[in-house]
């Protein structure tokens, strides 16, 4: 206001005429001339209010809001308007915390000429981000372990099914706990799917063919004893039973057969030297018979042996040795009635 002051200081001194001190009046000024020295007033005026207003002006650039910042969740594709004016510039916010939900700013509208701020568009960037890696190669260590959970399933489901010799076993003790309750033609049943699912079961067999026998199934018995000696010849109870009822039906040259292929697996059995020896005896091989009878007689002592092996040696002429032996099979003393009746018989004969 001290130049507008001055100004019109100024113009008051360059007014020609100015009031004398002495007037005590002052007079009208006509209304041209009015007119006339208004104007150049006017644009004193004029003139002084631009420089006032050149004066006032800031030199420094005016300050400008900071931008807001960029918010997360902006709607695809909105643009941000580069500047607003300073009164509209709403203050910065906080951004908001990461696991706070992100919300949507309304979306303003630029001033006309003004170059909008473009912003990325947030939906793809936060896709961007969130993009899954690329998996990484399974570790060996956890691929193996990958094989062995797939491997238990597959082994449980193999232990779960029964093999042959496991459904062979519950069929034999199903015919077990069959016996005793009288039950024996379903304990024969059993005990015959036993064999068929396991042939080498000895026990399943061996108590089958007792039942056959008890039965009276011998056919079906020698058939089952058969089978089992084709399996394994080593097997001397069989070949001993399947003798027996093959000299049942008279076939004591079978019962010969059948004892001479097993013999190997019973060189130690008195009992299966003493079969043989009566076999022999009965069908005449009376030499063959009197080696198989001391072999019985020299793991076991036996009056019936003593009495068996006298008559071989009868048969074969040696007189002293068949009076020994029946003299040791009286002094047994162990004989039924009747065969201490024969011995003596016998000792008769041979002059005692």
């Amino acid at each position: 206001m001290s130049l507008i002051n001055q100004m019109l200081q100024d113009l008051e001194k360059r007014q020609p005429e100015r009031a004398s001190p002495g007037l005590s009046a002052v007079r009208a000024v006509p209304r041209q001339r009015r007119a006339r020295f208004l104007r150049p007033l006017m644009l004193l005026l004029a003139l002084a209010a631009g420089v006032l207003a050149w004066q006032l002006w800031p030199t420094s650039p005016p300050h400008r809001p900071a931008p807001l910042p960029a918010l997360a969740a902006a709607a695809p594709g909105a643009a941000v308007p580069d500047a607003a004016p300073a009164a509209a510039a709403p203050e910065p916010q906080p951004a908001p915390p990461a696991e706070a939900p992100l919300k949507t700013p309304p979306t303003s509208v630029p001033p006309a000429g003004a170059q909008p701020l473009i912003t990325p568009n947030l939906k793809e960037s936060t896709e961007l981000t969130t993009l899954p890696q690329a998996a990484a190669p399974m570790p060996r260590a956890a691929a193996a372990a990958g094989a062995r959970e797939a491997a238990p399933a597959s082994i449980a489901k193999h232990i779960s099914e029964p093999t042959p010799q496991q459904h062979a076993e519950t069929e034999y003790r199903k015919a077990l706990a069959l016996m005793p309750q009288g039950r024996v033609a379903e304990a024969i049943d059993s005990l015959g799917q036993a064999v068929q699912l396991d042939a080498g079961h000895a026990a399943a067999r061996q108590t089958l063919i007792g039942l056959l026998l008890e039965a009276r199934r011998f056919g079906e018995a020698e058939r089952r004893l058969q089978e089992g000696l084709n399996l394994d010849r080593a097997q001397p109870e069989l070949a001993m039973t399947l003798a027996r009822l093959q000299v049942e039906r008279g076939d004591a040259g079978a019962a010969i057969a059948t004892l001479e292929r097993s013999q190997p697996a019973a060189a130690d059995r008195a009992d299966y030297h003493g079969f043989m020896a009566a076999l022999l005896q009965r069908d005449g091989r009376h030499a063959e018979a009197i080696e198989h009878y001391r072999l019985a007689l020299r793991r076991t002592p036996s009056a019936i042996w003593q009495m068996g092996l006298g008559i071989s040696l009868q048969a074969e002429n040696r007189a002293p040795e068949a009076r020994e032996a029946f003299s040791r099979a009286k002094a047994a003393n162990s004989l039924s009635p009747e065969l201490q009746a024969f011995v003596e018989q016998r000792l008769g004969q041979l002059g005692q």
